[in-house]
């Protein structure tokens, strides 16, 4: 029986060694574009965070394409849309750590632990008292692996779910209701936190932007767990905090703000690293990728199958 040829072009630590447990596999690895050109062309299978039209014409035996991360919209061209060859992606591993994030950002704000830092540098001490989760509304937009798992944490702390998904669901359960995209200002408007965990999408391209911050409370949170300026108006959102449309926001950034910029000494504005990733999730990645590999090997369905034209 020939070897299944697997061409790994990502460096991450973990992944060679997990790989290598499938049966019947021949690992070789490039990590610059001339190697992946060289080597592309007798892969059966390649794992990846980068691919375009000129590696897939190339790719002569390739038949399955597995990405290195949740958000696909960087693999997905034309050509490859339009190809029978499977994608898969670990977006099912970033469940815990987005959603986690999104309960430390909420609870850090009703615990008033912001306030801890603040107080340090004001001449005027000013404490409010901390209030709870219990009885607010949590607005998700998105309801995927993030979203249901954000769902499902929040929950026993006493909130009232509303949740966005692009398809209806017979079960909304964790979430109390299950909202069309239709329905995002009754969302935007009844919610007390709202986060964002959708992909990016010809769909979620530009969903939140000034008309619909200026839906929401006064008093909510805005919390962004996409990490994608193409899906949020981040300038909007700084808008919306200045102008107190909004209470506050958790927002992520690719790489931090100069030292000199206001959003520094912004009160109301968390700012998190771009990233949803934890110690076990880039375990679970490898994990996921090595049994992916012995079920292509036996003939079995692959785990996080890609919907190339839906784009997730």
């Amino acid at each position: 029986m020939n070897k299944t040829r697997v061409l790994i072009t990502v460096e991450l630590d973990g992944l060679i060694e997990a790989a290598r447990g499938a049966p019947d596999v021949e690992i070789v690895t490039a990590y610059d574009r001339p190697g992946m050109l060289q080597q592309i062309d007798q892969a059966d299978v390649v794992c990846l965070a980068r691919f375009d039209a000129e590696l897939l014409r190339r790719a002569r035996k390739l038949r399955w394409v597995h990405a290195m991360m949740a958000g696909v919209e960087g693999v997905l061209f034309p050509e490859f849309i339009n190809n029978q060859i499977p994608l898969t992606c670990v977006k099912q591993c970033f469940g815990m750590p987005g959603a986690q994030h999104a309960m430390a950002s909420m609870l850090a704000v009703v615990s008033r632990l912001n306030d801890y830092w603040w107080l340090r540098s004001r001449s005027k001490l000013e404490w409010r008292l901390p209030c709870e989760l219990q009885g607010r509304t949590l607005g998700i937009l998105g309801f995927g692996n993030i979203g249901r798992t954000l769902a499902q944490l929040a929950k026993p702390f006493g909130m009232r779910i509303l949740a966005m998904a692009r398809t209806p669901h017979a079960d909304p359960a964790p979430a109390d209701q299950l909202l069309l995209p239709h329905e995002l200002p009754r969302l935007l408007g009844e919610s007390d936190f709202v986060v964002v965990a959708v992909p990016l999408t010809d769909q979620t391209r530009g969903m939140i932007d000034e008309p619909q911050l200026r839906l929401m409370k006064r008093s909510a949170w805005f919390i962004d767990i996409s990490g994608r300026p193409a899906i949020v108006n981040q300038e909007a959102v700084i808008r919306a905090l200045e102008h107190q449309w909004i209470g506050g926001a958790d927002l992520q950034f690719a790489t931090a703000p100069p030292p000199f910029s206001s959003l520094w000494t912004m009160e109301n504005l968390i700012m998190s690293q771009y990233s949803a990733n934890s110690q076990e999730e880039s375990r679970r990645c490898n994990e996921l990728f090595a049994e992916n590999l012995r079920r292509f090997q036996k003939g079995e369905p692959l785990m996080g199958l890609v919907d190339k034209k839906a784009g997730y």
